[in-house]
């Protein structure tokens, strides 16, 4: 309800993703004219060489997947320790890294011993070098159940990597429908290792998605693309405000003798 009142009040209404905008559209019965869709914008930092590698004790052979979540179960991140079982013995040198903080730590550190993988499964805490920790990356993974546009994902294509993601939300959108990353159904493990294995032994492979990544962040998921189109619909909005106020000749007095218009 008080969604709907905000919304009453509105001239416009923005949602970051297509969505989001047909959520608000069936469930806050609001006209699809009065929203639209402006993804949310990423920057990320310079970085010329990461310190994440030599942070974990990796070597020039050792590969890295990162994943960059909170530790919740929607996120995923069960499914992609069991996928890293699966490819533990094909890739003795692969490694996976999660950057974030959540209630599963405990349970993932406990599972990642069951699996004899404790010595290569790195739980990295709140981090607020994304860009140092995707830069020292050989792999994004986005294993999530459920999402909207994340910004991980966005970020993780601003800095050029290739990327394995779980078709939920807006991500098959982000990734081109697969042309700028590799997709996979949420909570498919097979599905999951065969794709980060995919990417380790195809390197042009690898090259194409993560190249095409970074140029359709470019074009489309840029802070400053961003900026350009809330700033345009701002101006959209003040030139139909402008053309509703009256002229002056048409103002009239109020019982205090001034006027208004």
């Amino acid at each position: 309800m008080a969604l709907r009142l905000a919304i009453g009040w509105s001239d416009h209404v923005v949602a970051v993703s297509g969505q989001l905008a047909r959520h608000l559209s069936r469930d806050l019965w609001i006209r699809s004219s009065r929203i639209r869709t402006i993804a949310n914008g990423v920057h990320l930092a310079a970085v010329q060489r990461s310190s994440v590698r030599s942070e974990l004790g990796l070597g020039s052979a050792d590969r890295l997947v990162l994943a960059i979540g909170n530790l919740y179960s929607v996120k995923g991140h069960h499914h992609l320790l069991e996928a890293f079982a699966l490819l533990a013995d094909q890739f003795p040198e692969l490694h996976v890294a999660i950057a974030g903080r959540g209630d599963l730590e405990g349970a993932l550190l406990a599972r990642a011993a069951e699996l004899r993988l404790r010595d290569r499964f790195h739980l990295l805490g709140l981090r607020s070098d994304v860009a140092n920790l995707l830069v020292g990356a050989d792999v994004f993974v986005l294993p999530s159940l459920s999402e909207g546009l994340p910004l991980a994902l966005l970020e993780a294509m601003t800095a050029g990597r290739p990327i394995v993601a779980t078709d939920v939300g807006e991500v098959s959108a982000a990734l081109a429908d697969g042309a700028a990353g590799v997709l996979v159904k949420p909570a498919d493990v097979p599905a999951l290792a065969a794709a980060i294995a995919r990417l380790f032994t195809d390197p042009s492979e690898a090259r194409r998605v993560a190249e095409a990544a970074g140029r359709r962040a470019a074009a489309e998921y840029a802070l400053s693309t961003m900026v350009e189109r809330y700033v345009s619909l701002y101006s959209k909005l003040a030139t139909v405000a402008r053309a509703h106020r009256l002229p002056a000749s048409d103002a009239k007095p109020c019982d205090g003798g001034s006027s208004v218009a």
